[in-house]
């Protein structure tokens, strides 16, 4: 079985894993082993699919890195000027 697409779903509580997961065993996604425990806070299953899967949209990140910078020294270390 070769798949060509793998992906990872990420949950604070068991119940949101078990929500997240539902939808995506719906857009044809498969789970990939067992559920993992990064944090106490964080609950990760991998899931893969072999053929075309069927995406619901597009959603929002969860978060958002925010990077400070102190003075235009310190940008290029930031990738500032680049087109990301």
């Amino acid at each position: 079985m070769a798949f060509k697409h793998y992906d990872v779903v990420r949950a604070a509580s068991p119940s949101d894993l078990a929500e997240k997961l539902t939808h995506k065993l719906k857009e044809g996604w498969q789970p990939f082993g067992s559920p993992v425990a990064i944090t106490p806070y964080t609950l990760m299953q991998a899931i893969a699919a072999e053929g075309d899967v069927v995406v619901s949209g597009a959603t929002e990140p969860e978060w958002y890195y925010v990077i400070v910078l102190a003075g235009q020294s310190n940008a290029m270390a930031y990738g500032e000027g680049l087109p990301l």
